[in-house]
């Protein structure tokens, strides 16, 4: 990762030196000092470059599902072994 004179990052993967038109390039400006140092030490931590660490944030950001909730799971698991709302009605005190 390449810190710019505005702050920017520009995240490509020095790794990599074919242009591989497929891949997306993401240039984030005016990312504060902190949150850089934060980045390449979180990255260090993880055996990996600032590059790759960002990657990985942001694909797990944006691809993140919420947990299901209990009340969900057991609509989903009722319909899945056909349970219709007379065969809970059979079973309720």
């Amino acid at each position: 990762m390449q810190a710019g004179r505005s702050g920017a990052i520009f995240l490509f993967d020095h790794n990599e030196m074919r242009c591989d038109p497929a891949m997306a390039t993401l240039t984030v400006n005016d990312l504060p000092d902190e949150v850089h140092s934060a980045l390449q030490a979180q990255a260090s931590r993880h055996g990996r470059t600032a590059e790759a660490e960002a990657r990985d944030i942001l694909a797990r950001a944006v691809t993140h599902t919420p947990p299901l909730r209990m009340g969900d799971a057991l609509a989903a698991l009722g319909r899945e072994i056909g349970l219709s709302d007379q065969d809970i009605e059979t079973i309720r005190p």
